[in-house]
C-alpha cells in the first residue's frame, strides 16, 4: 500500500511539474540599428563600408573646400542630386558626431578630432536604384562648458539613416535622422 500511495504522489508530482508554465526572462540585447531582414543582394553594404563610410569621416573631419575630405567626398556623392540637397547632404556630413549644437549659453559639443568609428550597419530598404541603411558610429566628444575649462573627453555613440543611389555604382544620396542613441552593438558587418 504504502508503494501505491508513494508512486500515486510521485506521478502526480510528476504531472504537476510538467503543466507548470516556466518563465524565462531574455536578456536585453543592445541594438540601436536593429537587424534586417533586407538581403543584400546588390553589394551595398560592401560599397558603404569600404568607400562611402571612410569618405564620409574623412571629409567630416576636414571638410573644407578642395582638401582631401572634399575631394574623396565628391568622389561617394550622387551626381544626379541638385545643389539644395547636396548642400543638405554636405552639412549632414558634417555635423555627424554633433552631440549638442551650440548656443547663447551652451558651446557646441562635438567630436574630439579622432573621427567616427562605425560599429553596425543595417540594410532597411533596398529597391533599385534606392538602398538605405541604418548605421551606427561611436565617438569620443569634448564636453566642457566652455574653452577655459579643462577638456571633459566622454564616449558618445549616434545612429543615422543614409540614403544611397545607384547609377554605375552606389552613391551617398542623403544622410537624415542622426541622433545620439544609448550603444551600438559590434558588428560584424563593418
Amino acid at each position: 500500500m504504502t508503494k501505491t500511495i508513494v508512486g500515486a504522489i510521485l506521478a502526480a508530482t510528476s504531472l504537476l511539474a510538467g503543466c507548470q508554465t516556466h518563465s524565462q526572462t531574455a536578456e536585453p540585447t543592445l541594438t540601436p540599428v536593429a537587424t534586417t531582414t533586407v538581403t543584400d543582394t546588390l553589394g551595398v553594404i560592401p560599397r558603404f563600408t569600404n568607400d562611402i563610410w571612410p569618405a564620409i569621416n574623412v571629409y567630416n573631419g576636414a571638410p573644407g573646400q578642395n582638401s582631401p575630405g572634399d575631394r574623396q567626398f565628391i568622389k561617394i556623392k550622387a551626381k544626379d542630386i541638385g545643389q539644395d540637397a547636396s548642400r543638405r547632404l554636405e552639412e549632414a556630413a558634417r555635423k555627424l558626431g554633433v552631440v549638442q549644437e551650440g548656443g547663447q549659453v551652451q558651446p557646441h559639443i562635438m567630436r574630439d578630432g579622432q573621427g567616427l568609428r562605425l560599429a553596425d550597419v543595417a540594410l532597411s530598404a533596398l529597391n533599385s536604384p534606392s538602398a538605405v541603411l541604418q548605421v551606427c558610429y561611436t565617438y569620443t566628444a569634448d564636453t566642457r562648458r566652455t574653452i577655459k575649462d579643462p577638456p571633459d573627453l566622454k564616449p558618445f555613440s549616434s545612429e543615422a539613416t543614409v540614403e544611397l543611389r545607384k547609377t554605375d555604382n552606389w552613391y551617398l544620396y542623403a544622410i537624415t535622422n542622426d541622433h545620439v542613441v544609448q550603444g551600438c552593438p559590434a558588428s560584424p558587418k563593418v
